[in-house]
């Protein structure tokens, strides 16, 4: 779980379903739950329906190419259903690559970042 300075909250990945990663979350979050929960890959997107009826103001964040096709390969079609989902990157003018490994950076809304400034070297 990240904190940041502000107190808005990223989960990255999802924990165990159930009562004792949730009172470790709330804990952490004030009760509230995170306000994101950032889905790295499919193998660690278990439980993320669980986690977004226990936190319904958390917004769930996931990449298209992981939801759809052989990558998810779990076949767990809610994946395309997140609040969030990140698109191709060969569908985005102007995202800002990250070094020269070709990642690209996003905004928590789901946009493409559009400055240098947004990006963490």
């Amino acid at each position: 779980l990240v904190v940041a300075p502000d107190g808005g909250t990223v989960m990255v990945d999802t924990p165990r379903p159930g009562d004792p990663s949730a009172r470790a979350i709330e804990s952490l979050t004030g009760g509230g739950g995170p306000d994101y929960l950032f889905m790295t890959h499919v193998d660690d997107t278990a439980g993320h329906g669980y986690w977004a009826k226990r936190y319904p103001k958390m917004k769930r964040i996931f990449h298209r190419a992981d939801a759809f096709g052989p990558a998810n390969w779990i076949g767990d079609d809610t994946l395309g259903d997140v609040e969030i989902l990140l698109g191709e990157d060969a569908d985005i003018d102007g995202a800002v690559t990250v070094g020269t490994s070709g990642l690209r950076a996003w905004n928590l809304d789901g946009t493409p970042s559009s400055g240098k400034d947004d990006v963490w070297t």
